[in-house]
This record gives C-alpha cells, sequence and structure tokens, in this order.
C-alpha cells in the first residue's frame, strides 16, 4: 500500500482495476461501489492501520489484478516482476481470511477507541475498573 499511497503512476494504475472489478462484477469487496484513491497511512499514528487494512480487503481483487499485470509484465524489471509474482504467490486463502478479519477487527477497535475518546472515555474507564474489581 505504502507503493501505491506515494505513486501517481500506481494510483491511476489501481483505480483502472478496481474500475475493471466494479464493471464485471457490480462491486469491490465488501459491496463497494466507489474507486477507492486516498491511501493514507502513517506508522507514527496508530489509528492509521485500520483505514489501509480495510481498503486492502475490499480493494483485494483490484489489487491481485494490478499484481498479475506487473507480473506478466515483460517490459518490467524483472525484480518489480518478481516481487509482483512474490505478492500473488503470498494471496492464499489463509492470507485473505487474515486481511478480511485483521481488516475488520482494526476497524471495530478503532471506532471503539475513538468513541470512548468522544463520550469522555467513560466506557472505556468502566470497562476497565470493572476487570480490576473483585466479583
Amino acid at each position: 500500500m505504502k507503493d501505491i499511497q506515494h505513486s501517481e503512476v500506481w494510483q491511476a494504475k489501481l483505480a483502472e482495476c478496481q474500475r475493471l472489478v466494479v464493471a464485471q462484477d457490480g462491486c469491490q469487496g465488501g459491496g463497494v461501489r466507489h474507486i477507492m484513491r486516498h491511501f493514507g497511512w502513517a506508522p507514527h499514528r496508530w489509528e492509521s492501520f485500520a483505514d489501509p487494512r480495510r481498503k486492502f480487503a475490499c480493494c483485494l481483487n483490484a489489487i491481485a489484478l494490478l499484481l498479475a499485470d506487473v507480473a506478466g509484465d515483460s517490459r518490467q524489471d524483472r525484480s518489480a516482476r518478481e516481487r509482483a509474482e512474490a505478492c500473488l504467490d503470498a494471496m492464499t486463502p489463509r492470507f485473505i481470511l487474515e486481511c478480511g478479519i485483521a481488516g475488520d477487527f482494526s476497524e471495530e477497535c478503532t471506532r471503539y477507541c475513538f468513541g470512548d475518546l468522544i463520550h469522555g472515555g467513560h466506557r472505556l474507564m468502566s470497562s476497565f475498573t470493572h476487570h480490576l474489581t473483585p466479583a
């Protein structure tokens, strides 16, 4: 995702792959019918992990299509083709399941924590003190 985030060329290629997926299937993963263009990720902000994971899970078919295009394009550098092929090989059923679970879990955790911040932290504190209080 970081390569896509910092390259307009890769963003355009992924957008086109997303258009192809939506045109063929009617939507992307998670029922997403829009073309996603913003893939912000910042390692210093913990909340930035949930959004890219969820977007990655939703765009998985388009990402696989993009990787297959790179892996099969003899005009690409050999290292880029091999890297794309390795990424495709890593997309096992287990990887796809873990990707979906991680994206969903991250979103729920972020929503829970931000909900607590918005509501003054009362829910988080009551949950925390409940675990500290003996029954």
